[in-house]
């Protein structure tokens, strides 16, 4: 019983046992009957011949069923080795070797000689052979001439014989990084000429600092002043451009922006906070009426035809509140800055200005009839009453 009940599971779920027989001659179809449940089932299945082509130049395969004559047909090309398509053309195809159809094989060029793109351009590109085609791959490749000690520049100089390119041999001091060129200075010059604002100018001395700071920057003015002595207006533009990357070689770009905007440095005790310095003794200290008044620290800079000045203002009044601010004047025009405010009083000797922002400046202090004198103080010292 249990083998009945087997039997009849395998057959409700398809597996059914039992010979498949052709049905006729001459015919594919076959046909099963179960021996366990006797149901039917039928497929058909050929008998077939070998693949063969139709013709000798054609591609067309047929074969056919033995038994009952049904034919099959297909596609099968013999390609042969990508060949260029025609001539001036780079494109190429596989050539059937049986029917002669092609199909495409992609774009094979014949990269020849380098070619300058211009007389006075030393950038080279590829050209090929075939369709004439250039490439979008390029190389700098300049004509150097020998090099020869220079008069005018004092230093040994070659040119290239093809774009005119300028170089300087600075001696072995200077071979650790590629200095620019006379020409690539030149470009440098121009883009900081044009900048409209000081924080153009700012972003354009930071990100070619590595130029600028080469001695070819000197060497340019030299050639600069010669050539455009005629142009008042261009030679004091670039007297003021050597001024200024003078001072920021000197002070630091920093530094020397900072003065120009009426920035940080301009301000450096209100650019915290900073840690309040201690002050000796007890209590909070008293406002002092000599010390009431205003006062001014003046810092002035000069370089080269570039001239910078800053007056730094402090005013204490005599209710024990103080007012900091700041104008800078110069070559690339003027700036302010502030006012900052704060309370101010004087303990054991020492000036103490607590400054709204949180920061603090504490300082001993010598006062006489026309300064106040900090001499503690690392940038702003002596003040000029007034």
């Amino acid at each position: 019983m249990f083998k009945n009940l087997l039997d009849k599971g395998k057959c409700s779920l398809g597996f059914h046992e039992g010979e498949w027989a052709f049905e006729e001659a001459g015919q594919c179809g076959q046909l099963r009957i179960c021996v366990r449940c006797q149901t039917e089932s039928r497929r058909t299945e050929h008998s077939w011949g070998e693949w063969a082509y139709v013709t000798e130049d054609a591609c067309d395969l047929e074969r056919s069923c033995a038994r009952c004559g049904q034919a099959e047909i297909d596609l099968e090309h013999h390609w042969g080795e990508a060949v260029y398509h025609e001539e001036g053309s780079c494109q190429q195809v596989h050539l059937c070797q049986r029917c002669g159809e092609t199909k495409p094989a992609g774009i094979e060029h014949q990269w020849d000689n380098w070619l300058y793109l211009a007389d006075d351009d030393c950038t080279q590109v590829q050209l090929c052979g075939r369709c004439g085609e250039t490439s979008h791959q390029n190389q700098l490749n300049h004509d150097w001439g020998p090099w020869q000690q220079d008069d005018f520049y004092g230093v040994p100089l070659r040119v290239c014989r093809h774009c005119g390119e300028l170089v300087f041999n600075l001696g072995a001091g200077h071979l650790a990084s590629p200095q620019p060129s006379l020409q690539e200075m030149d470009d440098l010059m121009e883009q900081l000429l044009a900048a409209e604002t000081l924080e153009e100018l700012y972003k354009l001395v930071q990100a070619n600092q590595t130029s600028l700071v080469s001695p070819v920057r000197e060497l340019y003015f030299r050639f600069a002043f010669d050539q455009y002595s005629h142009d008042d207006d261009l030679r004091e533009a670039l007297e003021n451009m050597q001024g200024l990357l003078n001072l920021c070689e000197q002070y630091g770009i920093e530094a020397t922006f900072n003065q120009l905007t009426g920035g940080d440095q301009a301000a450096e005790p209100v650019s915290g906070p900073t840690p309040a310095a201690p002050v000796s003794g007890s209590g909070q200290g008293q406002v002092d009426p000599r010390l009431a008044g205003r006062y001014r620290h003046t810092d002035s800079q000069y370089s080269d035809g570039f001239s910078m000045a800053t007056d730094t203002h402090l005013l204490l009044d005599s209710n024990g509140r103080f007012s900091w601010s700041s104008e800078t004047a110069g070559s690339f025009g003027s700036s302010q800055s502030g006012p900052e405010y704060g309370r101010w009083f004087v303990a054991n000797n020492q000036l103490c200005l607590n400054f709204d922002s949180g920061s603090r400046m504490v300082q001993p202090f010598e006062l006489s009839a026309d300064s106040l004198f900090l001499p503690q103080e690392g940038h702003y010292r002596l003040w000029t009453r007034y």
